[in-house]
């Protein structure tokens, strides 16, 4: 956390050096629109501001059933816009410390690897896509998770690794969630078939946990997911007929 506010805590003392780009043309927008909506007590299914009409509820990135997404709605745009950028990115680092003890290693390179996530450039780039900050950071949780499943095989960790499979798309990033969770599930199925005191039965009731898991945080997000699916599927209809 620390080490997080002596990079970006220019930010705090100087909150329009972070609102730029798509913050300001894209984000922000879309949160004051969505805050309109759920103050007058509806859903933003609908708004006229984009292109001839969009249903906004429909698009992933807005993460209007993420969580800490509603929190700072109700905060306002601005400073909770900065709070959970910085929030998103110690809970970056706390998952790889986490992930890094998991794995055996000791305290010191966890606690770099953990500064080395946070801190990274991938975050920097990304600072004005809080979509892909907040999918990003639930990363390390899931393949911690996701280790445990296959070396301890517990309902717990499945749990888990289900919660923040869910939790990862609903943040709004699909285009890392299909990769780096992809990844991560690729990784854990290595795991899974790699692990010296596994059978083949072992195995392969690891690598059903494995899928199950995945498939249960998609189902846990269809409120998300569906919509979002319907419209891609609109678009591509609409591209098909008039071109791109």
């Amino acid at each position: 956390v620390i080490a997080v506010l002596l990079l970006y805590g220019r930010f705090v003392l100087r909150p329009a050096d972070y609102f730029v780009g798509d913050l300001v043309s894209f984000y922000q927008p879309m949160r004051h629109h969505t805050a309109q909506c759920l103050g007058a007590g509806e859903l933003p299914l609908w708004t006229p501001a984009i292109f001839a009409g969009t249903p906004l509820i429909a698009d992933a990135q807005l993460g209007l059933f993420y969580p800490p997404t509603l929190v700072h709605l109700a905060a306002g745009f601005p400073d909770a816009e900065l709070l959970g950028f910085l929030a998103h990115l110690a809970l970056a680092g706390l998952g790889l410390l986490w992930l890094v003890r998991r794995l055996g290693g000791g305290w010191a390179p966890a606690l770099m690897a953990a500064l080395g996530f946070a801190l990274s450039g991938f975050f920097v780039v990304h600072l004005m896509h809080p979509n892909f900050v907040y999918s990003a950071a639930w990363l390390p949780w899931l393949l911690g998770a996701l280790h445990g499943l296959v070396h301890r095989f517990t309902a717990r960790d499945a749990a888990l690794a289900a919660l923040f499979v869910g939790l990862g798309i609903l943040a709004g990033g699909l285009q890392l969630v299909y990769y780096g969770y992809g990844c991560a599930l690729l990784l854990a199925s290595t795991w899974a078939l790699t692990a010296p005191k596994l059978d083949h039965r072992g195995r392969l009731l690891r690598l059903a946990a494995l899928g199950g898991v995945f498939a249960l945080g998609a189902a846990l997000t269809a409120v998300q997911l569906l919509p979002t699916a319907e419209f891609a599927a609109q678009l591509d209809a609409f591209v098909a007929l008039n071109g791109p």
